[in-house]
């Protein structure tokens, strides 16, 4: 009875008594995406040994984010290791996704090669039966700027493509990937660009997306300008995805400008805090694909990229 009197709760005394447990929520997600590869972080694999140094920020990630070359191009024992290691630590795994059909090689010169956002058709598939073939368990997949490389971007080799053509190429996408991993949640991460114009394309897309695959975007994820001036419309893109009930995401982190780590990491850090006073997304992604940082490891050095996290975590008391 002590429990009851101190708590006056059922569920505070199964909590002290041991019968479950979880991870306490401060209101906004946190998903982590180091840069991977030849010129990624040196200790990237780190990560995904048992004991490494990252346990606190660990408990708040809840999600991991792999890019398409190390879907690619990581050997079988590489991707085992980060799926295990993820597995272990109860974090879901995220795969990078190239939604656009292009041509199969990327030096091909027609609509689409050499375009960010676009792969061989089947390049979806493929890498959803590895990682199945693996044991992982896909739990998001994140498509690359489709939007925006489809249908506004104007480079080499730009399609300019309708958004109906962009979803129907899409469409065929999401199935093959939901034949591997029917729960899996599909999101877009895409630039601030494709509102500069205003917010019509992307309500127009967000409606297609939703009435071609039956479900509406898990997230949209906003790679952000942080030279620009951002502020009225990331508020408006937050009204737009409330209405639609998609979630809000935004990537936290610097530029290429940047000349060491230690600039990276404060730079990114300043940056999460502006938009924090502005808008608060329902998830904080702290990503990188820049030369920095070099290291990832260990989450008391605030150099690295756990280490950002870290830092993230104590400005919201969450630490």
């Amino acid at each position: 009875m002590a429990c009851e009197r101190f708590l006056r709760s059922t569920i505070a005394c199964w909590m002290l008594a041991g019968s479950f447990s979880f991870r306490i929520s401060y209101g906004q997600d946190i998903w982590f995406s180091p840069r991977s590869g030849p010129e990624g972080a040196t200790d990237y694999y780190g990560l995904f040994e048992s004991g490494a140094p990252w346990q606190r920020a660990a408990s708040h990630v809840k999600a991991f984010g792999l890019s398409i070359q190390l879907e690619t191009d990581a050997s079988d024992e590489q991707l085992k290791k980060v799926i295990d290691g993820l597995r272990d630590r109860h974090i879901a795994l995220m795969l990078d996704m190239l939604p656009l059909s292009g041509p199969v090689t990327r030096s091909d010169k027609h609509c689409g090669g050499n375009v960010e956002g676009y792969s061989a058709p089947l390049q979806s598939l493929w890498v959803a039966k590895r990682f199945k073939a693996l044991g992982g368990d896909v739990v998001y997949y994140a498509m690359d700027e489709p939007l925006w490389f489809g249908h506004f971007f104007n480079g080499a080799n730009a399609c300019h493509s309708s958004v109906e053509a962009l979803i129907a190429d899409i469409g065929k996408k999401v199935d093959d990937i939901r034949s591997q991993y029917p729960a899996a949640e599909i999101g877009d991460v895409e630039p601030m660009g494709v509102i500069n114009s205003g917010l019509s394309d992307l309500e127009k897309w967000l409606d297609a997306f939703q009435a071609a695959t039956g479900k509406p975007l898990s997230f949209l994820c906003l790679d952000m300008d942080w030279t620009a001036q951002w502020q009225s419309q990331v508020v408006a893109v937050a009204q737009l995805l409330k209405r639609k009930g998609v979630h809000l995401q935004v990537i936290y982190n610097a530029s290429d400008r940047e000349k060491s780590d230690k600039e990276w990491t404060s730079h990114a850090l300043a940056n999460a805090k502006a938009l924090q006073a502005v808008v608060k997304p329902d998830v904080a992604v702290i990503e990188s694909w820049n030369n920095y940082p070099k290291r990832v490891l260990p989450e008391t050095d605030p150099t690295t990229m756990t280490g950002l996290i870290y830092q993230y975590l104590a400005t919201r008391g969450a630490r």
